[in-house]
């Protein structure tokens, strides 16, 4: 199979989506994530509050390539960070800003998906950036505005 890498630009782009619980906010992410599933060797990165909050946008990723075959390795415990690598060395994975703070740290992701950024302190905005800011790789943003922890989203 020959994949197109994903075009990477070099304007930092944060796409912000938010809105009433239930109403589509992670099935829009996925899908504009969809964008980046074929970038060979890419890292896209699901951080939430938590890992259970994560894994809507990680799940809605991870069923269609799963179910064309395209998932070689993959690990999905009941709790804990999820993740999957597809047969074009694609690497998705869960994080929690409560747990992972030193792993956001570490790597340099071609997407990330900053989940539930309400709940969420700026410091984890600011990490993605940083790392973001390595590949020019796009932030989507996304949460409910009625539950928010911390005023800067």
């Amino acid at each position: 199979m020959q994949l197109e890498p994903a075009k990477r630009s070099n304007v930092h782009m944060r796409v912000a989506v938010h809105g009433p619980s239930g109403a589509g906010k992670s099935t829009l992410a996925a899908r504009e994530a969809d964008k980046h599933v074929f970038a060979p060797d890419g890292l896209i990165w699901h951080i939430g509050p938590d890992y259970d909050q994560a894994r809507a946008e990680f799940d809605y990723i991870y069923k269609p390539l799963k179910a064309l075959g395209f998932i070689t390795k993959e690990s999905l415990p009941s709790t804990g960070s999820r993740s999957f690598v597809t047969e074009w060395g694609l690497k998705c994975e869960t994080l929690s800003t409560q747990r992972d703070t030193d792993h956001i740290a570490s790597f340099a992701p071609t997407l990330i998906l900053l989940v539930e950024a309400g709940q969420q302190p700026y410091a984890a905005f600011e990490k993605s950036v940083e790392r973001a800011l390595q590949h020019f790789c796009p932030i989507l943003i996304s949460g409910t505005l009625e539950k928010n922890k911390y005023p800067w989203y």
